[in-house]
C-alpha cells in the first residue's frame, strides 16, 4: 500500500482497500481523543471513493459543535501525531490537523483531519460528494480524468493550490447534484442539469433505477408562495386532460434554501431546432392545435 505524499507535490495512486482499513483505525484513534466533543467522524475525500485514483493521503472529517472545545484538545491530538495546521481565513469555517513530517519542506504527509461544524454545510458536502461519487460511476470517472489532467499539469504545486483550484467548478456542480440526489432519498441513478428553456429556474433531468424520468425545477425559497401557486395551477390544468407534463410533487429542498417542482419528463425534440424546418402547412396545423389547447386552459 502506498500511503503519504511529499508536501508540495501532486501524485495519484490506484484505489487500495487497505486505505479504508487505515482510515477506520485512524477514526478509532480520533474517537478516543475527541470523545463526546465529536458528533460524527467519517472517512471522506478521494481515498473514500472506491473506483478512482487518488492522492495517497487519507482525509477524515470530524463534526463538532464548538471549535474552542477542539482547540482545548490540541495538545492531546499532537501527542497522538495529529498536528494543528493554522490556516488564514479558514478558522471560522474549519480547523485542520495533519499527520506527517512538517520539519522540512519535502516531508511526507499521510492524513488530513478536517474539523467542521456539525450544523454547517461542509460536513454534509463531504458525505454527499463521497456517496454520490460511489453510486454514480460515470461522474466518478469524469472526476478521476480531471484529477489526472491536473496532476500532469501541476506535478510540483506548492500548497497544491492550482490542483485544488482546477477542481473547484467540477466539485461545486457535483455538490449541487449530490444535494438534490440526497434530498430525494438517493433514488435517482442519474441527474444532469438542463441549460435550456425560458424559465429562470434551475432545471434538472432525473432518472430512477426503474427508468422513471422526471424534470425537477428549483428556485430560491423566497419564491415559495409563487411556486406553490404555479404548482397548484399546473394540477388544475392537467386535470383538464391537456397533453402536458404531469405535476408530481412540490416542496422544499437544499436545507430549506430552495423550493422544488417535480414534473414527469416528456421526450421530444427542441422546438427551436425542429420548428423552422417544418413545412408551412404543418406549422399552421400546430398553431391551430396550440390555440385550441390555450382556449381550454
Amino acid at each position: 500500500m502506498i500511503l503519504g505524499l511529499k508536501r508540495g507535490t501532486v501524485a495519484l495512486a490506484p484505489h487500495d482497500p487497505e486505505r479504508e482499513r487505515v482510515a477506520s483505525k485512524t477514526i478509532e484513534r480520533l474517537w478516543s481523543i475527541f470523545c463526546d466533543v465529536a458528533k460524527d467522524i467519517q472517512h471522506v475525500g478521494s481515498t473514500a471513493i472506491t473506483s478512482i485514483k487518488a492522492k495517497p493521503i487519507i482525509d477524515i472529517a470530524v463534526a463538532v459543535q464548538d471549535f474552542d472545545e477542539v482547540m482545548a484538545l490540541s495538545l492531546a491530538l499532537e501527542e497522538k501525531d495529529f498536528l494543528y495546521r493554522k490556516r488564514e481565513n479558514h478558522e471560522d469555517e474549519s480547523l485542520l490537523f495533519a499527520c506527517g513530517d512538517y520539519s522540512n519542506p519535502g516531508g511526507i504527509v499521510t492524513h488530513f483531519i478536517h474539523v467542521v461544524k456539525i450544523d454547517g454545510s461542509e460536513f454534509i458536502n463531504y458525505i454527499n460528494f463521497r456517496d454520490y461519487m460511489n453510486t454514480h460511476s460515470t461522474e466518478a470517472t469524469a472526476y478521476e480524468a480531471l484529477k489526472l489532467r491536473l496532476m500532469d499539469e501541476n506535478p510540483i504545486d506548492p500548497g497544491r493550490e492550482k490542483y485544488f483550484d482546477g477542481k473547484k467548478d467540477f466539485i461545486a456542480e457535483k455538490l449541487t447534484l449530490a444535494q438534490l440526489w440526497n434530498d430525494f432519498e438517493r433514488k435517482f441513478t442519474h441527474i444532469e442539469p438542463i441549460n435550456k428553456g425560458w424559465s429562470s429556474d434551475n432545471k434538472y433531468y432525473a432518472k430512477t433505477a426503474d427508468d422513471k424520468q422526471f424534470l425537477i425545477r428549483t428556485a430560491d425559497i423566497s419564491q415559495y408562495e409563487h411556486k406553490k401557486t404555479e404548482y397548484e395551477n399546473m394540477k388544475r390544468v392537467a386535470a383538464l386532460g391537456i397533453p402536458m407534463q404531469q405535476p408530481v410533487d412540490f416542496g422544499v429542498c437544499n436545507d430549506g434554501k430552495s423550493v422544488f417542482l417535480m414534473l414527469t419528463w416528456m421526450e421530444g425534440d427542441d422546438d427551436e431546432e425542429i420548428f423552422p424546418l417544418l413545412p408551412e402547412t404543418e406549422k399552421y396545423a400546430l398553431g391551430m392545435k396550440a390555440g385550441k389547447i390555450l382556449k381550454e386552459m
